[in-house]
């Protein structure tokens, strides 16, 4: 039996429209209509014809009718995009999805006066957008949200963010090109260095950072050193589109014995490479939606005292994630978190079921 998160739930596609040249906004409709419930800043995944799936973060408030929108940005050959660029993917249109997924939600402020920064990349504003909505019609602390890309192009809500900026006083909007034409009037550079310009005490902030990898890491870094953010306040799902493979091994096979709640045993043998999860999820016997992120939770498994004492032991980051899921024990792991190697040959595991 699947939990919630991984229960598989239907969709159809409602409406897709064009932001701009690049991104496709898609509103899509869940049955049951509850399956839609989300915390915005989660994200869901589209599961493909092929067994592929897609994550795509919710980038609109919960609503209760059901529907919700999605932003996805189209890669010349990939999957997804090329469903949609050639019509097979229409309104209506029905998919698979599970979720939702992540811990990227709104935490309440320090105070009143503390300041609220969102940092963004691409695509990466659909998470923030969905916090916005959520959270702008309530009394709060100011929000920041700085919006990155290359060029004016990159930028497909643009005027949006510029008319919601005048509406409501609390939220400023900073939009940031790191290589915008010449007659471009705003922020030049890149959104974590902007943002530590204009805010140099943050000991009293929050951040949430949505967008590619390096920006985030960079953001946590600068912002944590530079102006006395705590990185407990800092929340963010550095977004991956997919996980690259392993490189083939010439080591000798790990050999891992899994358990399921049923009581049945797998014996593996694998190549010693990658990451534990990698190599489960190819196998098919858990999902590892969020590619390693930590931000998903859908690679847990669980140990023995004995054979845990034989890990590594797990960063904060991931304790943190385990406590949030329901039925986490105290010998629990996330597979993405372990490197597979020679040390893990003859490693027991259990994979858990919908009830622990």
């Amino acid at each position: 039996m699947s939990s919630p998160a991984t229960a598989p739930f239907a969709v159809e596609i409602r409406h897709i429209e064009a932001l701009s040249a690049q991104v496709r906004r898609l509103v899509l409709q869940a049955q049951p209509p509850a399956r839609a419930r989300f915390a915005e800043g989660q994200f869901l995944s589209l599961m493909l014809a092929d067994g592929s799936r897609r994550s795509y973060s919710y980038a609109g408030a919960c609503r209760d009718d059901g529907t919700f929108e999605l932003h996805v940005r189209l890669h010349a050959g990939g999957r997804f995009s090329t469903l949609l660029t050639q019509g097979t993917l229409r309104p209506g249109s029905r998919l698979e999805a599970i979720g939702p997924f992540g811990e990227c939600v709104w935490q309440p402020a320090t105070a009143a006066d503390a300041p609220v920064l969102m940092l963004a990349t691409g695509t990466g504003l659909a998470p923030l957008k969905a916090l916005l909505e959520a959270q702008l019609p309530q009394p709060g602390a100011p929000l920041w949200l700085y919006w990155g890309g290359v060029s004016e192009q990159d930028l497909y809500l643009h005027d949006q963010l510029r008319a919601l900026a005048r509406r409501a006083p609390r939220f400023h909007y900073v939009p940031v090109l790191s290589q915008p034409s010449a007659h471009w009037p705003g922020e030049r550079g890149f959104v974590q260095e902007i943002a530590m310009r204009d805010h140099r005490d943050l000991r009293a902030g929050t951040v949430y950072a949505c967008g590619a990898p390096v920006m985030v890491r960079s953001a946590l870094q600068q912002l944590c050193t530079h102006c006395g953010l705590d990185p407990a306040r800092f929340h963010a799902d550095p977004f991956e589109p997919s996980e690259p493979a392993p490189a083939p091994s010439q080591a000798a096979p790990v050999r891992i014995e899994v358990r399921r709640a049923d009581g049945s045993r797998t014996a593996l043998a694998l190549a010693a490479s990658g990451s534990l999860m990698t190599a489960l999820r190819a196998e098919r016997l858990l999902i590892g939606v969020c590619g390693g992120q930590q931000s998903c939770g859908t690679c847990r498994i669980r140990l023995s005292a004995d054979q845990f004492q034989r890990l590594p032991a797990p960063a904060r980051s991931e304790q943190r994630l385990l406590r949030a899921l329901p039925a986490s024990g105290a010998l629990d792991r996330l597979a993405c978190q372990i490197a597979l190697d020679a040390a893990l040959d003859g490693l027991q595991l259990t994979i858990p079921g919908a009830d622990g």
